[in-house]
Order: C-alpha cells, then sequence, then structure tokens
C-alpha cells in the first residue's frame, strides 16, 4: 500500500493551523470570561456577607420593632443597586465573550469561504470543458451559505442589544432618578470586607 509522503496540501495544513488558533483563541476567551464572573461573585459573595454582617448587628441594636423595620427599608435600596450593578456586570462579561467568539468565528468563516473558492477555481482550470456551470453553481451556493451566515450574525447582534436594553430598562425600576450604578470592583469589594472584619 502507498501513503504519500505529504498527506494535506499546504493549504488545508494551513487552515487547519488557523481553525486551530481560532478554537484555542475562543477557548481563551471563554477562560478569562469564567474568570472574571467568578471574580465578580466572590466579590460579590464577600460584599454581601459584610453588608448582611452590618445589617445584622443594626438589626439587634434596634431599640423596637419599627426602628428594626426602618433599618430594613433603609437598606432596601442600596440592596437594589447593587443588584442592579452585578446584572449590569455579568452582562457585560457574557456580551464582550459572544462578541469576542463570534469575532474569531466570523474571521474563520471568511478565511474559509475565500479558500473554498481559492480550490474551486484551481480545479475548474483542470477541469474537462462544459463543467464551468457546475463549479458557478457551486460559487453561487457557497456565497449563499456565507450571506445566511452573516444575516444570522446580525440577528445574534440584534438579540445581543436587546437583552442590553432589558437589562438596562429593568435597572431603571431600581435606580432612582437615573443615576448611574458602578460596576462592584472585585478587589475593591474584598478588600473592603476584609479590612472592616
Amino acid at each position: 500500500m502507498f501513503f504519500p509522503s505529504r498527506p494535506h496540501s499546504p493549504v488545508s495544513g494551513a487552515h487547519a493551523q488557523a481553525q486551530l488558533a481560532t478554537a484555542t483563541g475562543v477557548a481563551e476567551h471563554a477562560l478569562h470570561a469564567v474568570a472574571e464572573l467568578t471574580e465578580l461573585n466572590l466579590a460579590a459573595a464577600a460584599a454581601s456577607l459584610h453588608d448582611s454582617r452590618a445589617l445584622f448587628a443594626q438589626m439587634m441594636g434596634a431599640r423596637d420593632a419599627s426602628q428594626a423595620l426602618q433599618t430594613l427599608q433603609a437598606e432596601a435600596q442600596p440592596a437594589a443597586e447593587k443588584m442592579v450593578s452585578y446584572a449590569r456586570h455579568a452582562g457585560e462579561i457574557g456580551v464582550q465573550a459572544q462578541s469576542e467568539a463570534a469575532k474569531a468565528v466570523h474571521g474563520l468563516i471568511n478565511d474559509s469561504l475565500a479558500q473554498f473558492n481559492d480550490f474551486v477555481a484551481t480545479q475548474t482550470s483542470a477541469a474537462p470543458a462544459g463543467t464551468e456551470p457546475f463549479a458557478e453553481t457551486v460559487r453561487a451556493l457557497a456565497a449563499n451559505m456565507h450571506r445566511t451566515h452573516e444575516k444570522l450574525a446580525k440577528v445574534n447582534q440584534l438579540m445581543l442589544d436587546g437583552c442590553q436594553r432589558q437589562v438596562a430598562a429593568i435597572s431603571e425600576q431600581f435606580v432612582p432618578n437615573g443615576a448611574p450604578v458602578k460596576p462592584v470592583k472585585a478587589k475593591k469589594a474584598a478588600a473592603a470586607a476584609t479590612t472592616n472584619d
């Protein structure tokens, strides 16, 4: 049995390298997003624990039930603002991760289409006469698939934008007078929680 010394063409080898680089890049972005989300969750948990401890101390120091109720009411708005801040920050992490993955996949699809068209052109030049209509049909199918991908990417972006608008609209209900809510910084919140203990 005969095995060729170069089983893959340089074009397919380069394409495989590009696919590997894209997959590695997407995985790195995903891991970075998971790390950011984990850091955010740890900071939120530390801040929540600290706030709960402080609220419990205030509740225990209340003279009567009405003062305890006032303490709870006073803490409702800041707690809602922290929840909105967390949701915004977590949403930003997710949107950024999705955006990076979409860019990588989109680039890979564009490269694949270009290589496919080059392959069809090479094969067409060596094909017998009369096969040009078939080659044009194959190119048209590839172009249609590419346009379909472009439309799906636009729909995906519209859905992400809608999600961000919904989070913003929901946050407007919790934030008084449209005041901006700053995201909780993980290291500062953790440091504040440990220094106040």
